[in-house]
């Protein structure tokens, strides 16, 4: 009787074990190129600091239409405006 939890062999499929291969040892054959330079840039630089700003720009105008007074944000444009007053209820 042949043991159930024995291993099997295995069909190795020829991609996949290259796929893997250069999967695992990447780092050895990273180089930065412009055009990995670009690609860093934009998902390190750019994408982040239009991302916040549209953050920013969308809490300020709902504060606005709330009439709710401005807190300081980071790099925020509108910083040296005085804050509205808020009528006490």
């Amino acid at each position: 009787m042949q043991n159930p939890f024995s291993a099997t062999p295995i069909m190795r499929d020829p991609a996949i074990e290259s796929w893997a291969s250069m999967r695992e040892n990447q780092f050895r054959y990273f180089r930065i190129t412009p055009r990995n330079a670009v690609i860093m840039a934009v998902a390190g630089v750019i994408l982040p600091y239009t991302l916040y700003h549209v953050i920013v720009n969308d809490m300020e105008a709902a504060q606005d239409r709330k009439r709710i007074p401005l807190r300081p944000m980071l790099y925020s444009s509108r910083l040296d405006q005085p804050a509205a007053p808020v009528a006490e209820e």
